[in-house]
């Protein structure tokens, strides 16, 4: 099996480390990812009581590498908020997470296999009409690129057929989360045979240097700012930097530096992020068949204490496969399937152990990482604490994925960054039999029929539930440690108001107004 989106399964992207200094340093604020997404606010100014127009909004941001979907980091949340205020999809969503009109009006659809997309009179940032045949290009662009991982969701679709202002979409099988799913930034619509030089959104380029990128406002902006200025930073501590010495007026705050954050300075927006850590098992290696040896693991590993003491301010404990902010997602998806519980695991493995040997069970991590270490050698602890044996096994991401490809991955960190706010993203590819990314081999009826029975659901409701008993069927076969759903966390400076953050790390730009 070929793993379409191996370096996002294998690594998602480097773990952030909570703050540590020899003690324990109380964040600025309560990390969380239940509820609502929290503001916490260090000043308090009058506000009035509307709106104001004008001005520029400055972003501090680390590297970026393009403004071409097809080519941008899409595993960053700030290139993902750079690529929805320069190009906009077909759907958008609602602050609902529904999916809304966009590039299109409306839609239609025959069983969810076949769906038709009317477009809308709108028009490029070059006065030139959005017509099918870009929405096409756009699409089958992604689709056809090597090796990436961003046009990977998109291989649902079987052909893409423009007509005459509308564009016809049929898939390999039924999914109704189509119009979701097109509604991600990295799906956004450019001219026919362009390279994202030419912007479909609410701004575009107005001009590059090595420094700064200055957005203008387009037609299709309805909002107050005439602008966004970008200011490039050699990474997120940098731009963190030039946010306190007031600089730009909004930043990444990195892990571990809410405290160096004071009232004058602005208020934080913390908000679950698409992103999610666990540990896997491969439940196909010899050694890890028998369940009651996963179950034994996955309750013998203490993922509250480890959040605590690892990641405090960059998220909290995932109590699931579905992360906080997705529509769905439970926060007692888990149940008795984990968290610690050690005298069940240690019944567990009894059981195992009174039919044969134990297994020493191969911890794989990211080698030179300090933060893999720690995190490896605190789940290698738990095990050793009900009586398994363990080897910490490091390696690079070329060695991790030669392991993978071979079967001979045990017990491995698994990140994952969800592509769009559906529980399909979470466990389509991830777990379904056939999923391109099923790293951990789960091969269960019971976990694809009810991924069958979401994604031909007609009302967002039955999805839901369906998905939700994929999630449950998914922790059945214990093939998965949850153990950290991470948050967005940024600073925004005062001058800026009505600012809302969205769980992929954009932002709504057409609320935002400045003193």
């Amino acid at each position: 099996m070929t793993f379409r989106r191996f370096a996002v399964v294998v690594l998602a992207f480097s773990l952030p480390a909570a703050a540590c200094s020899g003690g324990t340093t109380e964040p600025a604020a309560p990390a969380t990812s239940e509820g609502p997404p929290e503001t916490l606010a260090f000043a308090d100014p009058t506000l009035p009581p509307a709106g104001r127009a004008g001005g520029s909004l400055v972003l501090g941001a680390g590297p970026l590498t393009s403004f071409d979907p097809a080519r941008a980091n899409v595993d960053s949340p700030t290139s993902l908020a750079l690529l929805d205020l320069l190009f906009d999809g077909l759907t958008a969503l609602d602050d609902a997470n529904e999916p809304i009109a966009a590039l299109a009006d409306e839609w239609t659809t025959t069983d969810n296999t076949s769906w038709t997309f009317v477009l809308a009179d709108a028009e490029f940032a070059d006065g030139e009409p959005v017509e099918a045949t870009d929405v096409q290009y756009s699409l089958e662009r992604l689709i056809a690129l090597p090796n990436r991982p961003v046009g990977a969701p998109l291989a649902v679709i079987d052909s893409i057929t423009a007509g005459d202002g509308e564009v016809t979409i049929d898939l390999t099988r039924p999914f109704a989360g189509l119009p979701s799913l097109l509604a991600a930034p990295a799906f956004g619509i450019l001219p026919d045979g362009s390279n994202g030089e030419i912007s479909s959104g609410p701004f575009e380029v107005a001009d590059e240097t090595d420094e700064v990128v200055s957005l203008r406002r387009t037609d299709r902006f309805s909002g107050n700012i005439d602008g966004i200025d970008v200011l490039r930073y050699a990474d997120e501590d940098e731009a963190f930097e030039a946010y306190l010495a007031g600089e730009v007026d909004w930043a990444v705050v990195p892990a571990g530096r809410s405290e160096e954050l004071t009232g004058e300075l602005g208020r934080v927006h913390r908000t679950p992020l698409d992103a999610t850590v666990f540990y896997g098992l491969n439940v196909a290696h010899p050694d890890l068949r028998n369940i009651a040896l996963r179950q034994a693991i996955v309750l013998a590993i203490d993922s509250e204490s480890i959040v605590a003491e690892q990641f405090a301010d960059v998220g909290s404990v995932l109590w699931g496969i579905v992360p906080p902010g997705v529509p769905g997602a439970r926060t007692d998806a888990c149940d008795f399937r984990c968290g610690l519980a050690a005298a069940d695991a240690t019944g567990f493995l009894a059981e195992v152990e009174a039919s044969g040997d134990l297994p020493t069970i191969g911890i794989d991590y990211l080698v030179d990482d300090r933060v893999e270490l720690d995190l490896a050698r605190a789940i290698a602890a738990d095990l050793d604490a009900i009586g398994l044996e363990t080897e910490l096994r490091p390696g690079t991401l070329d060695e991790l994925g030669e392991r993978i490809l071979a079967g001979e991955h045990m017990l491995f960190r698994y990140g994952w960054i969800g592509r769009y706010s559906s529980s399909e993203s979470w466990l389509g590819d991830a777990f379904a039999s056939d999923g391109t990314d099923n790293v951990t081999a789960v091969n269960s009826d019971v976990v694809d029929a009810a991924l069958d029975d979401a994604r031909e659901a007609t009302r967002p409701t039955d999805a839901m539930t369906a998905y939700a008993d994929a999630e449950t069927a998914v922790l059945d076969e214990y093939a998965v440690v949850p153990l950290l759903a991470l948050d967005r966390v940024v600073a925004v400076n005062v001058r800026v108001h009505d600012y809302t953050q969205r769980a992929n790390g954009t932002f709504d730009a057409a609320s935002v107004w400045l003193d």
